[in-house]
């Protein structure tokens, strides 16, 4: 059930995101998504999501992927020496990757949308933990 929740948000974020707006919200959902089901089809998610939106952005092909690859080994290596499963942890790695992604597309106002994408990633994590 949350796998099904977790892909139908991995890609209205991919399509919003290409679209309609400049919020980062494929790292929050890739963020999310490691954290919530700590399983291996994050990795091939988060290449594939990398690919599509680097070709509906007109970017270069495997630089958005190579950066969220990146970011979900991060957060599962780091998995066993932090408590991944709570708020702060969610809120905090949202932000901060949000931030470094704006940065790497070049984006302005960064604090402004690294919060708002941390903002919304942490209520659809306690969504997600008190409904699942």
């Amino acid at each position: 059930m949350k796998e099904k929740i977790l892909l139908a948000a991995l890609i209205a974020s991919l399509f919003v995101e290409s679209s309609l707006s400049s919020l980062p919200l494929l790292v929050g959902v890739l963020i999310l998504s490691a954290v919530v089901t700590r399983k291996s089809w994050v990795f091939l998610a988060a290449f594939l999501t990398g690919v599509i939106f680097d070709a509906l952005t007109l970017r270069t092909i495997g630089l958005t992927s190579t950066f969220f690859l990146i970011l979900i080994f991060l957060i599962f290596l780091y998995e066993n020496k932090f408590e991944t499963e709570t708020l702060p942890f969610v809120f905090l790695s949202t932000f901060f990757s949000s931030f470094a992604f704006l940065i790497f597309l070049g984006f302005g106002s960064l604090i402004l949308q690294a919060l708002v994408v941390a903002l919304i990633t942490s209520l659809l994590f306690q969504l997600l933990s008190k409904k699942l």
